[in-house]
């Protein structure tokens, strides 16, 4: 069951975005659809509709109001980018505590192939395969899945040269489809700073569109990451989901020299929905505004003037 002691640190200032009372429906109706999914799975009477030790229902709702902002006004992809979110914080928990299907055996055994992987979670799994049908892009969803499994994997790892090995893989999967001109910039990153890049999976939401591109989904996992990570990091460590053997822990200035690189290349690539993403970050920086260090505040200061 889900920690209802813990306090959401998000602000629903839902009112400050463009047709917020259409985004709004489309999340009503993801996490309706999530919700009537659940029980076709059989998995809402035996597990609940949350299962997070770290983070509140509530502030899913709002993640997935912030995710369904660069959508063209489109109702239905609003509708899919909500559940997509309720439904992957729902299936990240699974793979996160190794007390739930697949087990941390299972999750070792196929952590390289998301399908065996998938097929070992019994109605999990279905479930996932259910959410990336409903994704424009498929393949965008399982890759974003596979990386949420190598992620779990690291702060799963009982020594540091299991972790080493985990967060190196991860690395080494995310960085496969992006584009040479990008992956140089990120070779020489710390595998276990890339491991927030799974905070967010952008990959996963940018696979509801109309275009699937890695380089976009990338560059705003590298943007988003440091965000995410000071939202539930607290919680995360108290209850030892934030497990890092590696003695040298992300730093904020690491953090900010992610956001540094996508500030740099962002208009290398086209992306016709640059401008709804800038209104993206604009609404999640409001809704985090308590919670963020000052200089990753300033980063995004800095990127929101590359993009205007």
């Amino acid at each position: 069951m889900a920690n209802e002691e813990i306090q959401s640190k998000l602000i629903g200032l839902y009112s400050t975005v463009p047709n917020y009372v259409k985004i709004l429906e489309g999340v009503e109706r993801g996490e309706t659809e999530y919700l009537k999914k659940l029980e076709e799975f059989d998995l809402l009477s035996r597990h609940s509709k949350h299962i997070s030790k770290v983070h509140t229902y509530d502030d899913v709702r709002v993640q997935a109001f912030i995710l369904s902002i660069p959508t063209d006004g489109d109702l239905d992809e609003m509708t899919v980018k909500s559940l997509l979110t309720f439904g992957t914080h729902f299936i990240d928990d699974f793979l996160d505590r190794p007390d739930l299907e697949p087990g941390l055996e299972n999750l070792v055994k196929n952590r390289h192939n998301i399908e065996k992987l998938l097929g070992s979670m019994g109605n999990v799994g279905r479930f996932s395969h259910f959410l990336a049908r409903r994704a424009r892009h498929p393949e965008g969803v399982y890759r974003g899945l596979q990386l949420m499994a190598y992620a779990a994997l690291s702060h799963l790892a009982e020594t540091k040269q299991e972790q080493e090995l985990y967060l190196e893989e991860n690395k080494q999967f995310g960085l496969q489809e992006i584009p040479e001109s990008l992956k140089r910039h990120l070779n020489n990153m710390r595998p276990l700073l890339y491991w927030l890049t799974k905070k967010t999976a952008q990959e996963i939401w940018i696979a509801c569109e109309p275009r699937y591109d890695s380089a976009i989904a990338e560059l705003w996992n590298l943007i988003y990451s440091p965000a995410l990570y000071f939202h539930d990091a607290d919680e995360e460590k108290k209850k030892g989901e934030l497990n890092f053997l590696i003695n040298k822990h992300p730093t904020i200035e690491e953090m900010v020299s992610m956001i540094n690189i996508a500030t740099n290349q962002i208009r290398n690539f086209d992306d016709v929905r640059a401008q709804q993403r800038l209104q993206q970050l604009s609404f999640l920086r409001k809704a985090f505004q308590r919670i963020l260090p000052t200089e990753i505040s300033q980063a995004y200061d800095r990127l929101e003037r590359q993009l205007l």
